[in-house]
């Protein structure tokens, strides 16, 4: 094997261990914690909070030791997200077969029976992602309105934040 064919061969190798981390990087667990200052009264912002928690398939499960009102609901995959992860590995295992073919020319078209792997990737990240996850919400009085400190993962947030104008 001549240092060109090595070299393919480890750079292959390495592009086939961050495709495959990447693929575990997206259903990762991203709990993080946001306060907010807002404008809008206790009294009126803590029947939108469990509004939303309800509309979104979360629970009340009651309060941790911190006082906080705890929501438990089940994550939901991105369809979007299985389907791209599907398609990236498809084009990896694709180019890692035409690296295989040109350095093993007499394996014939048998590598090309890897890309049976692509649709693995959308299936890890669906198992992956059925998971309980948590809402926490804080609610309390503040100088100009009502004072509000969520934990929970970063999408969930987001979408929250995005629900209650928050910004």
């Amino acid at each position: 094997m001549t240092a060109v064919q090595v070299s393919t061969l480890l750079m292959t190798t390495l592009l086939g261990v961050g495709l495959f981390f990447f693929i575990r990087a997206a259903s990762k667990d991203r709990t993080q914690q946001r306060r907010y200052q807002v404008g809008i009264p206790m009294g009126t912002l803590g029947p939108q909070l469990y509004g939303y928690a309800q509309s979104h398939g979360f629970r009340l499960q009651g309060q941790d030791e911190q006082q906080r009102a705890v929501f438990v609901g089940m994550a939901q995959p991105s369809e979007f997200l299985a389907v791209f992860l599907s398609l990236l590995t498809l084009v990896g295992v694709s180019c890692g077969v035409m690296v295989i073919r040109s350095l093993y020319p007499s394996l014939g078209g048998i590598p090309w029976l890897l890309v049976v792997l692509a649709p693995w990737a959308g299936a890890a990240y669906r198992r992956r992602m059925q998971r309980q996850e948590m809402l926490k919400i804080w609610l309390g009085e503040g100088e100009q309105g009502s004072l509000l400190h969520l934990e929970g993962q970063r999408d969930e947030l987001d979408r929250l934040e995005a629900y209650l104008g928050l910004s």
